[in-house]
This record gives C-alpha cells, structure tokens and sequence, in this order.
C-alpha cells in the first residue's frame, strides 16, 4: 500500500529514480547479451559445413565436447524452433542465424523483458530500403546495392553469384518483374545472399 505521508513529489521521484536503475541495468545486459550472441554466432560459423549457414547436426552435438556451449537441443525443439534443415534426411543441420535469434538464447532479465540476440539481417534490409526508397523494386537495383552492402561476414563489394542472380530473376517472375522486400522468397533470397546473418524464412512465415 502507498505510504500517503510522502509528498507527490517524493513518489515520482521515486518511480522516476526506478525506471532510471531498470534502465541501466537492461543496458548492461544487453551489452553483454551482445558478446554472448557474437561469441555464439563465431562458434558456429567455425563449424559451418559444407552448405552455408550450415551445421551438420552430428557436428553440433559434438561441439559441447570442446566448447563452454552446451548443444543439447533435441532435434524436435530445434524444428519447432524453425532452425532444423532436413531439407538431406540423412544430414540434417542446424541453420546457424535461427538458431541464433532462437528464444533459448535469449537473456532473461529480472523475468521482466527479455534481450535477444539482435537480428543482424533487420539492418540490412533497413540499409537497403531505405537506399530503394521503396519496398519493391526489380532484381537489377536490388543486386547493385546487395552487391555494395557488407555484413559482419561478408564483404563489398562483391560479386553476385550466378545461382544468386538467377534466384532473385525466379522472385521477379512470380510478382510481374518486380521483387517486394517484405514477401518471403526475397526473405528467403536474403538468406542465401547473407547465410550467417539472415534467418530462413519457413513455409507458415
């Protein structure tokens, strides 16, 4: 109950003075949530196979031998996650930013909010919006500047694989020629242009 013998004053100060600390503190977490998700990712892409983005989930498992992480996801929790490929029944792997972005790797503070690692592929799709000045446009601008746009593992300028153009050309076709950034083949087309960056969008995305 409300003590009704502290000035008006005095209580918002007091609140303000709370929100202040909370605010604080979620920085400080975030900060370190930062160095863990980082940490995390370059773990991973050490142990990327052969398809990028990719571990093979036999090598994921292995990795708690000699690694402070421990992979312990069952294969089912890394599906319902959206993070399992088996796209290769015989080989399925973990897609390395799903898993990353994965509610399990978020940071629970004070069971209040909780900090996840930042999707890397939201600024550059930001990047490349704002640089289009529209949320559709057609494959040729989108590979000029995809070509410019570096990322924490890849560099630019660079040049666009074939497969890569021609994926984009295939999202064009569907949509008269035009490639809307929001729809999830070009979430998918992202993914293969940025693999460690960009989730992979699934069919109910």
């Amino acid at each position: 109950s409300m003590d009704l013998g502290v000035p008006e004053e005095d209580r918002r100060y007091d609140i303000q003075a709370t929100a202040a600390v909370a605010n604080d503190v979620g920085e400080q977490y975030h900060t370190f949530n930062e160095l863990e998700c980082t940490d995390l990712r370059a773990t991973l892409q050490n142990i990327e196979g052969r398809r990028p983005g990719r571990v093979r989930l036999s090598t994921f498992y292995n990795t708690s031998r000699y690694s402070h992480w421990r992979f312990t996801e069952k294969p089912e929790y890394l599906r319902a996650l959206g993070a399992l490929d088996e796209t290769d029944p015989n080989q399925p792997a973990v897609i390395i930013p799903n898993y990353v972005m994965a509610r399990g790797n978020c940071l629970n503070a004070f069971h209040l909010y909780a900090i996840c690692c930042r999707n890397a592929c939201e600024d550059m799709m930001g990047k490349l919006e704002q640089k289009l000045g529209s949320p559709v446009a057609s494959p040729e601008e989108i590979a000029a500047i995809v070509a410019t746009l570096p990322s924490e593992s890849v560099d630019a300028p660079r040049n666009l694989s074939a497969s890569l153009l021609g994926r984009l050309d295939e999202v064009a076709a569907t949509n008269a020629g035009q490639v809307p950034l929001h729809g999830r083949l070009f979430q998918q087309w992202m993914h293969h242009a940025y693999p460690l960056e960009c989730p992979y969008p699934h069919e109910q995305g």
